[in-house]
């Protein structure tokens, strides 16, 4: 099973977005990517996506969309893990700047897991993402599908006033 966890942090603001810009690049990395930004320089990473919500005057409180994503036995090897890395980021590609971060991390049947960071406005027409219910389970099914494994969904909020120890 392939699990999926959509994590909204309505606390930190732009700050926030700054930090999860450079996450990526920590702990156990093994491949970065992205769309519509620079994934290697967190620091224009970030600015390019502050761009964006400038542009559209859409510097909310909620700066970012964190989908973490685990996968079970479907990526054995890195190169396999990778490949899956870049199709589920390519699947937001044509409406919001996406960073990804390939992780290897052994966890029970687990040994990569990915995180995404997508700007939370869209550079094509500046609507927020919302992430709804009905939003994420297509995109479950989506990443279902392509590794050919049931999916399991969880929706995590964090509002705590707290500086951020983990992304």
């Amino acid at each position: 099973m392939v699990y999926v966890k959509l994590i909204r942090n309505t606390y930190g603001g732009l700050m926030y977005l700054k930090y999860a810009c450079g996450y990526g690049q920590k702990h156990d990395l093994c491949a970065l990517g992205g769309y519509g930004v620079n994934p290697y320089d967190p620091d224009l990473a970030y600015t390019q996506m502050h761009y964006i919500k400038i542009y559209y005057g859409k510097e909310s409180r909620n700066p970012l969309i964190h989908i973490m994503i685990s996968l079970d036995d479907c990526a054995q090897t890195k190169e396999k893990a990778c490949e899956f890395a870049e199709k589920f980021a390519r699947y937001y590609k044509n409406d919001y700047q996406v960073l990804w971060a390939l992780h290897g991390k052994e966890r029970g049947s687990s040994k990569y897991h990915i995180h995404m960071i997508l700007n939370s406005v869209s550079y094509v027409n500046g609507k927020m993402f919302h992430g709804d219910v009905g939003e994420m389970k297509k995109y479950c099914n989506f990443i279902a599908k392509t590794t050919h494994r049931k999916t399991y969904l969880e929706f995590e909020r964090k509002t705590s006033l707290s500086k951020p120890e983990s992304v």
